[in-house]
């Protein structure tokens, strides 16, 4: 058996403490980033395979997941807000 570090927003796990902590930054699941699989305008209903997502608000997706910092972003759990404000509150 081997230990590994898992990513605390999503499912990737590594043996290295290093590339886990790289991989964190820029994670789509990181409500930092301000992505769409974060997001609550992301559209669901397509499942998580399909080749296309759908904005709930009409924006592009594509610049929203690739580039992150989305402007219509919004967190979809209450505690991922809570978060965003307190490290913000930290760097103070």
């Amino acid at each position: 058996m081997k230990s590994v570090w898992k990513c605390d927003f999503c499912s990737s796990t590594d043996v290295s403490i290093e590339k886990m902590k790289l991989h964190e930054l820029s994670c789509s699941f990181n409500p930092i980033n301000k992505k769409c699989y974060s997001c609550e305008y992301r559209d669901w209903s397509d499942g998580w395979g399909d080749s296309y997502t759908i904005c709930k608000i009409d924006l592009d997706v594509l610049d929203g997941e690739e580039d992150g910092n989305c402007s219509g972003w919004y967190p979809d759990d209450i505690n991922e807000i809570r978060k965003i404000k307190l490290e913000k509150l930290n760097k103070l």
